[in-house]
């Protein structure tokens, strides 16, 4: 009998270990809170368009909304925007999904709230790790499916 009652104690008491590997960065609840707040990334130049120079991404994630502030700058030195433009998106945090790199992230959905200036792609992934966050690499060529690699280079930081 007592090796019985040991046996589902352990059963027990590994089973929230065995789904915190399983989900990765945490539940849905745990990284929903972690992202809500401010965010940025840090300036890097822009080449395509007109729009060449610098820009920097100012991100403000609640419980409904990522509202996106795109500033872009004349010069390295990002100091003074010559124009800033606002997105917002609804979004919809979904299922936790392995990467295409092995990194543990979830799947997100996101519809824009109004008339938005810049592309985000719908069937998105999230990653969150000790203060930084990443979304999906946007793809080469417009898909379907949801994306699979995080972007490595756009990062936000608090």
């Amino acid at each position: 009998m007592k090796r019985w009652i040991f046996g589902w104690l352990l059963i027990l008491l590994s089973a929230p270990v065995y789904a915190q590997v399983l989900t990765g960065p945490g539940t849905q609840l745990d990284v929903l809170q972690k992202i809500q707040g401010r965010w940025r990334s840090d300036c890097h130049p822009v080449e395509a368009g007109p729009r060449y120079g610098y820009q920097r991404i100012n991100l403000t994630v609640n419980f409904t909304h990522f509202k996106f502030s795109v500033d872009e700058f004349p010069s390295a030195e990002c100091a003074t925007p010559r124009s800033t433009t606002e997105s917002r998106f609804r979004f919809a945090l979904r299922e936790p999904i392995v990467a295409r790199d092995g990194t543990p992230a979830f799947a997100i959905d996101f519809a824009a709230d109004g008339a938005v200036k810049m592309n985000l792609y719908p069937l998105n992934i999230i990653h969150y790790k000790a203060g930084t966050l990443r979304l999906g690499e946007p793809p080469v060529v417009e898909i379907e499916d949801r994306l699979q690699e995080l972007d490595r280079e756009l990062i936000f930081k608090r």
